[in-house]
């Protein structure tokens, strides 16, 4: 038993190590850094690649600590620069597509082979604990990253720059007017956000291996240990931390390592039941910082005069209904020809990946739905698409239930899930619901593989082709017809609710929890239903998808089909449930599609894409504010009052 409780709080030291620099840049840059695992990782490699060198085990870990400050930096001012006003999902999705290309240079500059890196030769072998043997290394590294964490809390209690930092936290925009130099103090917890990550990478991987995904997924767990004791004090990191890994260790000790994400799933919700900030932490901290002060990004003047033009060639348009319902049916004949008859002369493959698409913008809409209308960060979309293809998959194979109705009543288990979930986290918002949601991702494939009577485990459920009218969708053209005509309804409904009396309501009170209730709306049960409706397209989503692939299995979705869609969701655009899903999913499915040649410099290509359009949505976004301010001429208008940014546009 204590051998146990030592190993977890070992295992509970690293979570603190890769968790202080998130931490850092969460609580001062006001960013929750998706790419903190993926800077740990680079910064392991270069400690290998120096300690193989034939250097000293100390320089590479020096060399480890200046990689990752250096690379963190610079992802700091990328974020600084386009995105200091942003929402949070748009923040986080912005340090993504940096993470997915830094994996990807590890796997192509060292390949996929785990490596080894040594134990520093003072620290080798073990020491005996009240009979516990525990390993020198580990042991010391627990007391070393302690009394780190005790000298950057006394660091901000103490020093002139610690009160800064302290007043950059509590009001970035008040910091700034009392004369505050926000941008260097948000860069420097850029730099010790990067450096504890370079020691991070180094010590998790001497205790473990170092690979291009472990300190990545190792970095998820961190995250919930975090929110476990509470994000907003070092107290809450160290305690969150040691309990969640002295948790670990007991339920893998007692119960097996594979209900891990179950289990912090039902002690996260529990506890948020009395603490909806975690054990020490402070409900008021967000992810995004709406600063105005940081250096506006601009579009330039040319941009901001395009869209002035753009905005004046809107004005000539004819409004007459008649002109209105010709350009309508002119579109609707496009989209039909462009649908029915283009898939006829494209390569099977290419079609199969277009309905893969499709599925995929359901699951983007129903995630705008709780992360753009009602502007949360929920996580969850992976669960439900999960939840959809085995209500689905079982009905079919248990019952013979027709495909359709199938589909149908996993959208419905994924509604009446939506409930249950949103009603039980109806007290939480920011990082701490975007965890508990990823929880609900992570465990929902744990009891897929674990219930091998209902689900039959590994193996997976197969599910017949989509059947309707006694037509079978067989070849990749009939599951793109079907998935279309799937798609089409689906939206159809989402795009009704969300221009419907709900919709207006879930926005209203997502721009003002407190002008909402103002005026009779109950904000939580507005923010329920938004996770309602997100369980629902997310279900619906998982069944289409896994009547296309033939099988449902614990290995279809999960977290990073999760992130995935947050991404697409940020690409997509808060507002936006038809045009900016499909054009998101679009290009999270057909770009993989296309860089798949590309050996490893496909996850180089798809992250720095990813970042770039990101970035271009913020310039167009700034122009179009920038357009506000000129006339036609160019020159700038009077009496012109500007309006905060919402990022992404209407439908």
């Amino acid at each position: 038993m204590w051998l146990v409780v030592v190993s977890g709080l070992v295992s509970g030291g690293l979570y603190i190590a890769i968790s202080l620099g998130v931490v850092l840049t969460f609580r001062f840059a006001h960013v929750l850094n998706f790419a903190q695992g993926a800077i740990a990782t680079l910064a392991g490699y270069a400690a290998w690649q120096t300690i193989d060198g034939g250097l000293p085990t100390a320089v590479g870990w020096l060399v480890a600590i200046a990689v990752g400050a250096v690379v963190s930096l610079l992802l700091g001012v990328v974020i600084g620069r386009y995105f200091a006003d942003a929402p949070e999902l748009l923040t986080a999705m912005a340090t993504f597509g940096p993470a997915l290309a830094l994996i990807g240079i590890v796997g192509e500059q060292w390949g996929q082979n785990p490596k080894a890196l040594p134990v520093p030769e003072p620290l080798d072998g073990t020491l005996s604990i009240f009979g516990a043997s525990v390993g020198r290394f580990e042991l010391v590294f627990l007391a070393g990253i302690l009394a780190l964490v005790a000298v950057v809390a006394l660091l901000l209690q103490r020093s002139r720059v610690g009160l800064a930092l302290r007043a950059l936290a509590d009001d970035p925009a008040t910091a700034a007017v009392s004369g505050i130099n926000v941008v260097a103090l948000e860069r420097l917890a850029w730099v010790v956000g990067g450096a504890v990550a370079g020691v991070a990478g180094v010590a998790i991987s001497t205790s473990a291996q170092l690979d291009p995904n472990h300190l990545t997924t190792f970095m998820v767990s961190a995250f919930t240990a975090v929110v476990l004791g509470g994000i907003g004090t070092f107290g809450g990191l160290v305690v969150g931390c040691l309990t969640y890994g002295v948790l670990n260790a007991l339920v893998a000790y007692y119960l097996g390592g594979q209900y891990e994400a179950l289990t912090a799933l039902v002690i996260l919700t529990v506890l948020y039941l009395v603490r909806p900030s975690g054990l020490l932490g402070k409900q008021a901290l967000v992810a995004s910082n709406g600063l105005p002060t940081q250096a506006d990004t601009g579009g330039g003047r040319a941009l901001a005069l395009l869209s002035s033009a753009s905005d004046a060639l809107g004005r000539l348009r004819p409004r007459t209904n008649r002109v209105r319902l010709a350009a309508s049916a002119a579109g609707v004949a496009a989209a039909v020809v462009v649908v029915v008859l283009v898939p006829r002369n494209l390569d099977g493959s290419l079609v199969f990946v277009l309905a893969t698409a499709l599925a995929m913008a359901i699951a983007v809409a129903g995630q705008n739905v709780a992360s753009g209308l009602s502007g949360r960060l929920a996580v969850a979309q992976g669960g439900f698409m999960m939840v959809g293809g085995y209500c689905s998959g079982l009905l079919v194979s248990g019952t013979g239930a027709p495909p359709l109705v199938a589909m149908a009543a996993g959208a419905l288990i994924g509604l009446l899930l939506g409930v249950v979930i949103g009603t039980s986290i109806i007290r939480l918002s920011g990082i701490y619901l975007g965890i508990i949601t990823l929880q609900f991702t992570l465990a929902v494939p744990e009891l897929a593989k674990a219930w091998t009577g209902l689900t039959q485990g590994e193996l997976g459920i197969v599910l017949p082709p989509i059947e309707a009218a006694g037509l079978a969708a067989v070849s990749p053209y009939d599951v793109w017809i079907a998935s279309v005509a799937v798609t089409v309804l689906a939206l159809g409904v989402l795009v009704w609710l969300s221009r419907g009396r709900l919709g207006v309501r879930i926005r209203a009170a997502r721009d003002s929890d407190l002008g909402a209730e103002s005026i009779g709306l109950d904000v939580r049960w507005l923010r329920v239903g938004a996770v309602t409706l997100s369980g629902a397209g997310g279900a619906l989503a998982g069944s289409l998808g896994s009547f296309q692939s033939g099988i449902i299995t614990p290995e279809s979705f999960g977290m990073w089909t999760s992130v995935t869609i947050l991404l697409a969701a940020a690409i997509a655009g808060q507002n936006s449930v038809v045009v900016g899903p499909l054009v998101g999913a679009a290009f999270v499915v057909l770009l993989p599609y296309a860089l798949s040649g590309s050996g490893g410099w496909s996850s180089i290509l798809f992250g720095f894409g990813a970042l770039g359009v990101l970035v271009m949505r913020r310039l167009v976004a700034h122009a179009q504010r920038r357009s506000a301010h000129l006339g036609d001429d160019g020159a700038p208008q009077t009496g012109v009052v500007d309006t905060p940014e919402l990022v992404g546009g209407t439908r």
